[in-house]
């Protein structure tokens, strides 16, 4: 039979840029500020300011999209599913800056982005766990350890990170860069 094409560089540049910079920056940036901010828990869920909402949509969204593509076994479009809505969570992250908004003293603002760029980790994980069982075990013990044995149900609700959940401050990177 044919031998599958591979190509060792194409697949490193895709962990590091997709996993270790878009996933691993997300988790470590959100888990360690909030733990800063919030005597080391995840902040209380709020949902007040619009592009929070507009987060939140697209994030079940997405949930709904995966669960139809992995019905279908188009498990690549699946996951790029998730990595759109990485991608849409670093900008909601980089757009707000909550490191900005603890400086300014506006902590209330800055615990609805931190929880919420927490909330999406959350559901990414549960999108990703069929293709990344072990690692999206760990990323749910340290966003979501309520979570037991999480259900692809689970990434079409928003607000399952409890606030006052305690974080780790030393968080160890997730992804290693290839």
């Amino acid at each position: 039979g044919n031998d599958l094409a591979f190509d060792i560089e194409k697949a490193k540049s895709k962990v590091n840029e997709e996993l270790a910079n878009n996933f691993g920056n997300l988790i470590s940036r959100a888990v360690k500020l909030s733990a800063q901010t919030f005597d080391g828990t995840t902040p209380p869920p709020t949902s007040t300011m619009e592009s929070t909402k507009v987060l939140a949509k697209s994030a079940i969204r997405v949930g709904i999209d995966v669960y139809e593509r992995i019905n279908r076994l188009d498990v690549e479009g699946a996951v790029g599913a998730v990595v759109e809505l990485l991608n849409l969570t670093n900008k909601y992250f980089g757009d707000h800056a909550p490191w900005s908004l603890v400086k300014e003293g506006k902590t209330r603002e800055a615990g609805e982005v931190l929880y919420s760029a927490l909330e999406s980790v959350r559901i990414a994980s549960v999108l990703l766990s069929p293709v990344m069982p072990k690692t999206t075990e760990r990323i749910l013990r340290i966003v979501c350890p309520d979570l037991d044995q999480p259900k692809m149900s689970d990434a079409l609700q928003w607000g399952l990170v409890k606030g006052g959940t305690p974080l780790d401050k030393n968080l160890k990177p997730v992804f290693a860069r290839l």
